[in-house]
C-alpha cells in the first residue's frame, strides 16, 4: 500500500468490510488532524455504517495534558461527525515531562467546565500510566501481549523477564483503571 490518498481510503474500506465480515473488532485513530481519515469517516457516515452493521462503537480520545489538546478533543465531540453514546479520554501519562505525576499534569484539564460537562454527559475517563520501554517495544515490533507473555518478535528475540515484567505490570495497571473507569466493558 502507498501513502496516496486512493490506496489509504480502499486499505480502509477493507478494513471495515473484515470488521464487519469477520466480526472482529477495529481501532482508529481520528485524532492529530489527519485529514484523510476523517474525510473517510465521513463520507462512509461511519456511525451510521456500524449502527446498520450491530456494531457498538466507542470513541477513545488520547489526550496530552496540554489544554489544546483538549479543546481539540472536544470540537471533535461537539462536531457530531462520530457520535458514540460510549466515548472514553483517555489522558496519557506518556507525553507529561518526567517528574510530574498523570494526575498533576491533567488537573488543569479536569477543573474545566467543559471537562465537568462531559462527565456529566457519561464521557469516562481512564490514565494511561508510562511505559519506559515502549520504545523497545516499537523498536522490535512486539505487542504489549506478546512481550508480557515473554513470546519472540519478529527477529525471533525473547522477550526478557525485566522488559516481560515492565510489561506485565503496566498491563494489570492500565486495565485495573479501566476497570475503576468503568470503560472495560465497552473494549473488546
Amino acid at each position: 500500500m502507498s501513502d496516496e490518498l486512493p490506496d489509504i481510503k480502499e486499505w480502509l474500506k477493507g478494513e471495515f468490510d473484515e470488521m464487519v465480515g469477520e466480526g472482529v473488532s477495529r481501532a482508529l485513530d481520528l485524532s492529530g488532524g489527519d485529514r484523510v481519515m476523517q474525510e473517510f469517516v465521513r463520507d462512509l457516515a461511519l456511525n451510521e455504517f456500524c449502527l446498520h452493521h450491530g456494531i457498538t462503537p466507542t470513541v477513545a480520545l488520547f489526550l496530552g495534558p496540554d489544554i489544546e489538546d483538549f479543546r481539540h478533543a472536544t470540537e471533535i465531540l461537539k462536531s457530531g461527525e462520530f457520535p458514540a453514546e460510549r466515548t472514553i479520554l483517555v489522558l496519557n501519562e506518556g507525553v507529561i515531562r518526567h517528574g510530574q505525576t498523570t494526575e498533576g499534569a491533567f488537573l488543569p484539564i479536569m477543573m474545566t467546565r467543559e471537562f465537568d460537562a462531559l462527565t456529566d454527559a457519561g464521557v469516562r475517563t481512564s490514565f494511561l500510566r508510562r511505559l519506559s520501554c515502549m520504545s523497545v517495544l516499537r523498536e522490535r515490533g512486539v505487542g504489549f501481549y506478546e512481550a508480557a507473555a515473554g513470546r519472540t518478535d519478529k527477529a525471533g528475540l525473547k522477550s526478557s523477564p525485566t522488559l516481560a515484567f515492565m510489561v506485565k505490570t503496566w498491563l494489570a495497571a492500565f486495565e485495573r483503571d479501566l476497570d475503576e473507569g468503568k470503560v472495560a466493558d465497552w473494549l473488546p
